[in-house]
């Protein structure tokens, strides 16, 4: 670096003010290190520095723990990579399974326990504890060493006290929309640390690739052409209500869902009279449980109600997940299941089996050959039991 110029006619100084200039300057570098060296000290010690130190809204580092805003706006610190892990919701524990993060689970909700997709990832699925979606079990999680708990943003304040008073952290777990669940999936990632985050990078990409192609493909559907949709979620009465993502999923996907104007009465749900369905009409009956759907076509009372008298009623298929249950990871393939089976010209370029087998081979290391495909397909065979409940229910059990 160059010498900065000196001013014509600027004259130097006697020595002995150079010299008593030069002792004064001296300390004072001398002062200014030491103060320097301290607060560099202070900041190691009170302050992470890192790369992370300029963290986004949802997360801050430090070596130890981080602290997530979960999806209530809700600060919680969390260890950096927890090791005992308590899932207390059919989404997040589908989505732990699904991130590879199976090892460490110590509970889960015991609907998802069953699904043999899920179990192929994680062999150890169905040793697991069984915890209840509303009801904590404290003295259980204690004893097990509970680093972190993932909770439904619905589970009521006081079993959230019993957490709070033993000093473990939760994390709430909420959605009603799409984008809403794209934000879930990173704020579970997030909880458990490691490369789950590199796992849920891959799962929310095929999520927005197939929205988006989804949304060009509904784009091209007249209002007058929709098809109305009846979903029944869990029983026949129990279906989606305003502002969930069930009626979301439906509405993108070129559907129109007939009770999407009702406001909830159990949860995010709610529930329909049969006098309501047949004042609706819908075109078709979608069905998240086959044994509800063939309580329906069992029920006479069921039989005067057009779809059903022509055969309209469908099952959503199953996965890792039931397809389009609210509790779902994998809304964007009930979304293709729907516009591949409801406008087939339209969707006649795309291959949804080579799709889902992409998923699930590159986001979940799962091979779906032509059996488990059609099993998956039917809606039946893949999981047993379960009450329906997840995200957004007022029940204890899973899905």
């Amino acid at each position: 670096m160059n010498e900065p110029i000196r001013p014509s006619g600027l004259r130097k100084r006697p020595r002995s003010t150079r010299l008593r200039r030069g002792l004064q300057n001296a300390l004072a570098l001398a002062t200014a290190l030491a103060l320097g060296t301290m607060e560099i000290t202070l900041a190691s010690c009170g302050a992470d520095t890192g790369p992370n130190s300029a963290n986004t809204p949802t997360q801050t580092q430090t070596e130890t723990s981080r602290t997530l805003t979960d999806t209530e706006g809700h600060e919680v610190a969390v260890p950096a990579e927890p090791q005992r892990v308590a899932v207390m919701d059919s989404f997040c524990g589908e989505l732990c399974i699904m991130l590879g993060a199976g090892e460490r689970l110590i509970g889960a909700p015991g609907g998802i326990m069953s699904d043999k997709v899920l179990q192929t990832i994680h062999p150890g699925l169905q040793d697991l504890q069984r915890l209840a979606g509303n009801a904590v079990n404290i003295e259980s999680l204690v004893e097990q060493g509970c680093d972190v708990a993932l909770v439904k943003a619905s589970m009521p304040e006081d079993e959230r006290a019993k957490l709070d008073k033993v000093g473990i952290p939760y994390v709430m777990v909420g959605y009603s929309t799409l984008e809403e669940q794209l934000d879930a999936m990173g704020i579970v990632a997030d909880a458990l640390g490691g490369d789950a985050r590199l796992a849920e990078e891959k799962i929310a990409a095929f999520y927005r690739e197939t929205i988006d192609l989804v949304d060009r493909k509904t784009a091209e559907i007249e209002d007058a052409d929709r098809v109305a949709v009846y979903h029944a979620i869990s029983g026949d009465l129990l279906c989606d209500a305003a502002g969930s993502l069930g009626a979301a999923w439906i509405e993108r996907a070129g559907g129109t869902c007939v009770s999407s104007t009702e406001s909830p009465t159990s949860g995010s749900d709610y529930n329909a009279t049969l006098e309501q369905i047949y004042a609706w009409n819908p075109d078709v009956l979608l069905f998240n449980v086959a044994a509800t759907e063939q309580a329906v076509l069992n029920n006479s009372r069921w039989q005067g109600l057009p779809a059903v008298a022509e055969g309209k009623t469908y099952r959503l298929p199953i996965g890792a997940t039931r397809w389009g249950h609210r509790g779902s990871v994998e809304t964007p393939l009930a979304m293709l299941w729907f516009g591949c089976t409801f406008f087939p010209d339209l969707y006649s370029d795309v291959d949804m089996e080579s799709m889902v087998h992409g998923y699930y081979e590159d986001c979940l290391g799962v091979n779906v050959d032509r059996e488990l495909y059609e099993q998956m397909l039917s809606g039946e065979g893949i999981r047993s039991g379960g009450n329906g409940s997840g995200q957004g229910s007022g029940g204890n059990g899973g899905k």
